[in-house]
């Protein structure tokens, strides 16, 4: 008996219904219709994408293409008809390596590692493998996801494996690290720069806004002849001695007491001479108008006949 055998390179696609051996125990003449409709379908899709339908495993398929470009579209196309048109969900794994053909079968490593990727796919999904990543990742009709590492049922070594992400095709939900273009990484990282540079341009803006307040601090020297006088004869500021700083801070009010008698005296910030104001005897708690002018107003007692000594006359007093 002749044994015809032949290696080579191909894209293996494995198929496989989801939850079909409980379906089967559930409901078998509607399992037997879903695997009718899945085997119908899914082998006229890959013959028009020039694969190969080798056998059916039980629920499942294995084909081969010669390309994997070929395998990733027709698994596109098999998802899409099925999630779309059906209740029913099919995972599916493709892998490109070397296998043997021999009298129609396929074998070796290549399809052990196509069915193992078939079950990391999500139900409804297409897992692929680094292999197959490499040889489609620059075709603009295919969108694709990394899923991670991942270490296979009776594989030696730890396999990378990617998720088909277009439309119509269902993928595994949780973070994931999609492939983008260099133009697409490119543009994120200028609109990541520009909104930086938005952000600093505003802050500095903000910071150059904020007037800082400063404080000023002065000793003030008056003449031993009239010293700051301590108010203790009115009702309004009893012991407390009384001045007043002018608005613009260039001018000083104070009361001075001479022989037991209150003035008030007038002093320029910016020198060390005293002036008694005219008019001001036995005045108290002087204060600026709040226009800033150089008019003073002050209270002064006032006799008024009859009913003693009031404090409520205003008494406008000029500092020239």
């Amino acid at each position: 008996m002749v044994v015809h055998s032949k290696r080579r390179l191909a894209a293996i696609m494995f198929a496989d219904i989801v939850g079909y051996t409980a379906m089967m125990g559930e409901k078998e003449d509607f399992a037997l219709q879903v695997l009718h409709h899945f085997k119908e379908k899914a082998i006229s899709l890959v013959q028009m994408h020039e694969g190969i339908w080798h056998k059916d495993l039980g629920d499942g398929a294995l084909c081969s293409f010669e390309n994997a470009l070929d395998a990733v579209n027709c698994a596109i196309a098999i998802q899409r008809h099925l999630n779309l048109q059906t209740e029913f969900k099919v995972r599916i794994g493709i892998h490109l390596g070397d296998i043997t053909y021999r009298d129609g079968d396929l074998y070796g490593d290549g399809v052990n590692i196509a069915s193992r990727i078939q079950g990391e796919a999500a139900a409804g999904g297409i897992c692929i493998s680094e292999s197959v990543y490499k040889a489609v990742r620059n075709k603009d009709d295919v969108s694709i996801e990394y899923l991670g590492k991942r270490k296979l049922k009776n594989v030696d070594w730890t396999t990378r494996l990617y998720q088909v992400s277009n439309s119509g095709v269902l993928t595994r939900s949780g973070p994931s690290s999609r492939v983008i273009s260099l133009k697409k990484a490119v543009m994120l990282a200028l609109s990541v720069g520009l909104f930086v540079s938005l952000i600093w341009m505003w802050a500095l803006s903000q910071s150059q806004s904020i007037k800082v307040a400063t404080v000023e601090r002065h000793d003030i020297v008056l003449p031993e002849a009239t010293p700051l006088a301590l108010i203790g004869s009115a009702t309004f500021g009893v012991g407390q001695k009384a001045l007043a700083l002018s608005p613009s801070s260039d001018l000083l009010v104070y009361v001075g007491q001479v022989d037991q008698t209150t003035h008030l005296y007038l002093r320029s910030m910016e020198s060390y001479d005293v002036e008694k104001m005219s008019g001001t005897d036995g005045a108290f708690f002087p204060f600026f108008s709040p226009d800033g002018e150089l008019d003073r107003f002050l209270y002064r007692p006032v006799l008024k006949k009859g009913r003693g000594e009031r404090w409520a006359t205003y008494h406008h007093l000029s500092s020239k």
